[in-house]
């Protein structure tokens, strides 16, 4: 298996926190695109030679190619990945917990894994922004992987342009086409990919510093849509409805957030340390963190 993201200068504390947690758990070759050359400089000066480090800001010229950049990225590593059998995606903005490298095995006889959005009744509107969710993915080194990056690429270009539609997530859209596509597995470890839009149907614990849905350890999180307001508060996107206010869930973004802001923290936590001011605004909760 090889394994690859992209981030920019501006994602850079989001994703030393991906980088660091997939190295914990996985001996997989790395590769990270850097959007620009802080974040190229960074990469390469914090890990060396563990991470393999390439520049494609002369690519990244405006919002329109943030969002058909996957398939693009996808072809570099498939010409790039000699001798691997699986390529794995993950955002810059999630963080692993445990090896999900048993996933492959799920594989047998698939070209793709994907992870879907597990949208709830109450938000299939949201099904607007795709069925999966391109925040972590399987793709083979196969023929039907050069099909689909090909393919790929001529629909987000056409999409791009098309300005009756929406830009956002266009690059995502695209795995809507392989929904019903006997190459798709879709990956049921509910454990992986989890994500603001569904954290909320499964039951949170809290045993020895490690966190759990429905008894079974988070693998992989999905930390999107969080965004620092001020020096102390931060949005938490909750995909168009309020998830469980539970305190173990605060606890854990709070965690997530604490790391971001300073990776010299105060050691310990209590209730004090956790304001939720939730907004008029139904899309989003705003919680307090202080270090």
């Amino acid at each position: 298996m090889i394994a690859y993201t992209y981030f920019d200068a501006g994602y850079i504390d989001r994703g030393y926190q991906a980088l660091d947690s997939f190295i914990e758990y996985h001996n997989s070759k790395l590769i990270v695109y850097a959007l620009d050359q802080v974040c190229y400089d960074s990469v390469k000066n914090r890990y060396g030679s563990r991470i393999e480090v390439v520049s494609i800001q002369s690519f990244f010229r405006s919002k329109d190619d943030f969002f058909k950049i996957s398939p693009y990225l996808l072809r570099d590593v498939f010409d790039r990945c000699s001798d691997c059998e699986l390529i794995l995606y993950f955002d810059a903005d999630t963080k692993f917990f445990r090896d999900c490298s048993f996933l492959c095995n799920e594989l047998n006889g698939y070209s793709f894994g994907f992870t879907t959005h597990r949208f709830t009744e109450s938000r299939k509107k949201y099904l607007k922004y795709g069925f999966y969710n391109f925040g972590f993915n399987f793709f083979r080194k196969d023929e039907h992987t050069q099909k689909l990056i090909h393919k790929w690429i001529e629909d987000v270009e056409a999409y791009a342009n098309n300005s009756t539609k929406l830009k956002f997530y266009s690059d995502q859209l695209y795995l809507d086409s392989y929904i019903t596509s006997p190459l798709v597995k879709n990956l049921d470890e509910y454990r992986v990919n989890i994500g603001p839009w569904c954290c909320d149907i499964y039951k949170w614990e809290k045993l020895n510093n490690d966190y759990y849905l429905n008894s079974e350890q988070i693998i992989h999180y999905h930390f999107s849509g969080i965004k620092k307001l001020s020096n102390n508060y931060w949005t938490i996107s909750s995909a168009g409805g309020r998830f469980g206010v539970s305190f173990t869930v605060l606890e854990f973004y709070s965690n997530y957030i604490k790391l971001l802001k300073n990776e010299k923290i105060r050691v310990g936590f209590s209730l004090k340390d956790l304001l939720i001011m939730v907004s008029n605004c139904v899309y989003r909760q705003i919680l307090r963190v202080r270090i």
